[in-house]
């Protein structure tokens, strides 16, 4: 995979705060999390790592879907 976009909800009331390995947007409680320089491609099979902390106003629930490049992703809890 050359180039990806990882997109998901956040509840009301949060806030990223930090954010690491990706270069990350919030646009209302929508997160758009694209590839930075260095982790641009994704080799078959392999995987990378990137996360975000975020403030909460009383809902700290987990975002409820994923999409990568425009596609659902299973949700594992």
């Amino acid at each position: 995979m050359s180039g990806w976009t990882l997109k998901f909800p956040l509840a009301l009331g949060q806030t990223v705060t930090s954010d690491w390995n990706t270069d990350l947007t919030q646009g209302s409680n929508t997160i758009t999390a694209a590839n930075t320089s260095h982790n641009a491609t994704i080799a078959p099979g392999a995987s990378i790592t990137l996360g975000y902390l975020a403030a909460h106003t009383g809902d700290s629930s987990p975002p409820p879907r994923f999409t990568l490049n425009g596609d659902a992703c299973a949700v594992g809890r």
